[in-house]
């Protein structure tokens, strides 16, 4: 588990990270729903909320951003993690409740990450509105996704 202060607000968090300089692709909730179809041992999902109330995605792993100490856990603390969950893993869908902070700025970082060292076969994206624009789909094969709390 990372080493970061699980007890900082999302805000001070936030605040004291730097931004990473790589912006992460996005991935809407259909092209999501598409992989977890057909390719679901190709895919994995990070969830990094504190709280995973009142649900979320089959097959998600939770570590929350907050337990993150910055750019410099990213190998260790996020892709070795993933890729020990999934061993044929070739893309990490990151998401928040919205996906506009947290996500953002992980998903940036592991981008940095991959850049950085030439790694051509491991991407990531973000989850286009996050795991709540997940709960507001009505369709039921979006529902039988969710784990509720």
């Amino acid at each position: 588990m990372p080493s970061g202060n699980k007890h900082l607000s999302v805000q001070d968090w936030l605040g004291i990270h730097p931004n990473p300089t790589s912006v992460a692709a996005r991935i809407s909730h259909e092209q999501t729903l598409k992989l977890l179809q057909e390719r679901p041992d190709e895919i994995a999902i990070l969830d990094l909320r504190n709280d995973r109330s009142p649900g979320f995605l089959k097959e998600s792993i939770n570590i929350p951003a907050t337990s993150l100490n910055g750019i410099d856990e990213v190998k260790k603390e996020l892709i070795d993690p993933m890729k020990e969950f999934k061993s044929n893993l070739q893309l990490t869908i990151v998401h928040c409740n919205s996906s506009k902070n947290r996500a953002t700025k992980v998903a940036g970082w592991i981008q940095d990450y991959i850049n950085e060292n030439n790694i051509i076969d491991f991407k990531v994206s973000v989850l286009d509105h996050g795991i709540n624009g997940w709960f507001k789909l009505s369709d039921p094969v979006y529902k039988s996704y969710i784990v509720p709390i």
